[in-house]
C-alpha cells in the first residue's frame, strides 16, 4: 500500500466523523432532553450551535489553509474536534453542552475545506475521479451508520459514549497525516476580514434572532433588531465585497442563471433535510419507538444516498442537471406529503414510502447541481465554488432548522393551551409547566405526579395531539420549499451537458 493510500485512509478520517456527527445525534435527543429537561429549543440549540460555527466559518477554514497550509489547519482541526467531543460527553449543562457542540463546528469548518485539496493533491489526474468517488462514498457509508448506532448506544449504554466514537478515529487519522501526508505548500493570497466579519455576524445575528423569537417575545426589541442587522449586514456583503480582489464570496458567479439556479436547489434541499431532525425525535416521542429502532428508520432515509448518487451521475451525463433534479424533487415532495397525511402509521412499515422516497431525491439534486456549478467555472474558480457550496448547504441546514423550529413550537404552543383551555378540569393550568411531557422529563415528570390520573391522560392526549398536528404543518412547509426549489430547477436549470461559461 503506497503513500497514497494511506493519505486517502487518513482524510477520510475526517469524512467519517463530520458525517457521521451529522446523524449520530439527532436521535439520542429524547434521552438528552429527559435527563436535562431542557425544551424543544433546547434540543433545537444541540444540533444548529455546531451547525451555525460550522456555515460561519468553513470558508474561512478553506482559506486559511490556503494560507498557513493545509496540512497543518487539518490536524488542528482534528485535534479541536477531538477536544470538543470529549467536552460533549462530560457535559454536566446545557450552557456547557451547547458551546462544546460550537467548539465542534469550528473543528469540521478546519477540516472539510482543507481535506479535498490534501487528497486530490496525492493522486494523479487520471485517479482523481475515482478517488474522490471513493472518499465521498465512505463519507456516505458513515452518515447512513449513524442513526442506528446512535440509537443503540443510546438504549444499551449511555448516549454520552456516542461521542466518545470521534477519539479514536481522530487519533488514527492524526497518526496516519503525521506519518504519510507532506506538508502543504503556503499560497501568498490575502484574507478578505471583512467579508469574513461581515458573513460570520450576519449569518449569526439572523440565526439567534430566529431561534430565539418565541421563547423571549418576537415583539421584544432585540429579536427583530437582530434579524434586520443580519439580513443587512448580507445585503452588504453582496453589493459591496464585489470589487474586492479575493473576496470571500464571489457573487458575480450569481450572474450566471444555472449556477444561481443550482446554488438556489442545494440550498433548499439541505434546508428541507431538517426535517428528519424533527423525525428523529418525533418516532420516539410520538411513535413510541426505541431510540434503536428510530435509528434504524432514520439510516434507511441516508441508504439511498449511496445508491441513488450513481444514477443521479449518470443521468446528469447524459441528460444534464435538469432532468435529474427535477425527478429529485419529486421523489423527496411524494415523501414529505405522505408523512403529511399518515403521520401515525398504523404499521412501522407505512414509514417506509417516506424515508426510502425521501432519501432517494437528496443525491439526485446534490450531485448533478455540484457537478454543474463545478464544470461551468474556470479552473482558477473551483476552489471558490467548491467553498462556496459547503457554506450554502451549511447556511441552508441551520436556517431549515432555525424555521421549522420556530413553526412547531409555536403551532405547538398555540394548539396545546387551546386544547387545555377547552377542559375546565386543566383551563387554569399553565401549559408551559408540561413541556416534554413525551420525553419525560424530570420536570414535568414532578408536576404529573401531583395531578389526578385522569387530568395526567387528558394532559398527555392533548399534547399528543398538539405535536402530531404541528408535526403535519411542519412537515407540509418543508413540502412547500421543496416545491420552490422544484420551480426553481425548472426554470433556471438547463438541459444537455453543461459547459463552461465563466471567465
Amino acid at each position: 500500500m503506497t503513500h497514497k493510500w494511506w493519505i486517502l485512509a487518513a482524510m477520510s478520517s475526517g469524512m467519517c466523523i463530520i458525517f457521521l456527527d451529522q446523524t449520530i445525534l439527532p436521535v439520542a435527543l429524547p434521552t438528552i432532553a429527559q435527563e436535562f429537561s431542557i425544551s424543544e429549543l433546547g434540543m433545537q440549540w444541540l444540533i444548529n450551535a455546531y451547525l451555525l460555527t460550522l456555515t460561519a466559518l468553513v470558508l474561512a477554514g478553506g482559506r486559511i489553509g490556503d494560507m498557513f497550509g493545509h496540512r497543518k489547519i487539518f490536524i488542528l482541526g482534528m485535534i479541536i474536534f477531538m477536544l470538543s467531543s470529549i467536552s460533549c460527553s462530560l457535559s454536566q449543562s446545557i450552557p456547557w453542552f451547547i458551546f462544546s457542540r460550537a467548539v465542534q463546528g469550528v473543528g469540521g469548518a478546519l477540516i472539510i475545506p482543507t481535506a479535498s485539496p490534501i487528497l486530490l493533491s496525492s493522486f494523479p489526474a487520471e485517479q482523481k475521479g475515482k478517488i474522490f468517488g471513493i472518499y465521498i462514498s465512505i463519507g456516505a457509508f458513515f452518515l447512513a451508520l449513524g442513526p442506528i448506532t446512535g440509537g443503540l448506544i443510546t438504549q444499551y449504554l449511555n448516549w454520552r459514549y456516542i461521542f466518545w466514537i470521534n477519539v479514536p478515529i481522530i487519533t488514527l487519522g492524526l497518526l496516519l497525516t503525521y506519518l504519510f501526508v507532506p506538508k502543504s505548500e503556503r499560497r501568498d493570497e490575502s484574507f478578505d476580514f471583512l467579508g469574513f466579519f461581515t458573513t460570520a455576524f450576519g449569518i449569526s445575528l439572523l440565526i439567534i434572532g430566529l431561534m430565539q423569537g418565541k421563547e423571549w417575545g418576537w415583539t421584544y426589541w432585540p429579536i427583530p433588531t437582530m434579524i434586520l442587522c443580519g439580513v443587512l449586514l448580507l445585503l452588504a456583503l453582496a453589493i459591496f465585497d464585489r470589487d474586492v480582489k479575493d473576496p470571500f464570496i464571489d457573487f458575480n458567479l450569481f450572474r450566471d442563471q444555472g449556477f444561481l439556479g443550482a446554488t438556489l436547489c442545494v440550498f433548499s434541499t439541505q434546508a428541507m433535510i431538517a426535517l428528519t431532525i424533527f423525525w428523529a425525535v418525533y418516532f420516539q416521542t410520538v411513535l413510541h419507538y426505541s431510540p434503536s429502532f428510530a435509528g434504524l428508520w432514520a439510516m434507511i432515509a441516508n441508504i439511498p444516498v449511496m445508491l441513488f448518487s450513481n444514477i443521479g451521475g449518470y443521468l446528469y451525463d447524459r441528460f444534464g442537471p435538469k432532468l435529474p433534479v427535477v425527478l429529485g424533487y419529486f421523489l423527496s415532495i411524494t415523501g414529505i406529503l405522505w408523512f403529511v397525511f399518515v403521520p401515525t402509521p398504523s404499521t412501522p412499515m407505512l414509514l417506509f414510502p417516506v424515508v426510502f422516497l425521501f432519501g432517494c431525491g437528496i443525491p439526485m439534486i446534490f450531485l448533478p447541481c455540484t457537478a454543474f456549478t463545478m464544470s461551468i467555472v474556470p479552473p482558477n474558480k473551483k476552489g471558490v465554488v467548491m467553498g462556496m457550496n459547503m457554506t450554502v448547504r451549511q447556511f441552508g441546514a441551520t436556517l431549515g432548522i432555525a424555521i421549522f423550529g420556530q413553526i412547531y413550537m409555536t403551532l405547538h404552543g398555540n394548539f396545546f393551551a387551546m386544547n387545555m383551555a377547552r377542559d375546565p378540569t386543566t383551563a387554569t393550568l399553565n401549559p408551559k409547566t408540561f413541556e416534554g411531557i413525551l420525553s419525560q422529563s424530570k420536570l414535568s415528570s414532578a408536576v404529573m405526579k401531583n395531578l389526578s390520573p385522569d387530568v395526567v391522560e387528558k394532559i398527555t392526549n392533548d399534547y399528543l395531539q398538539a405535536s402530531v398536528l404541528s408535526t403535519q404543518i411542519v412537515n407540509f412547509s418543508g413540502a412547500l420549499l421543496t416545491i420552490g426549489g422544484l420551480i426553481c430547477a425548472f426554470f433556471l436549470l438547463r438541459w444537455g451537458a453543461a459547459k463552461p461559461s465563466m471567465k
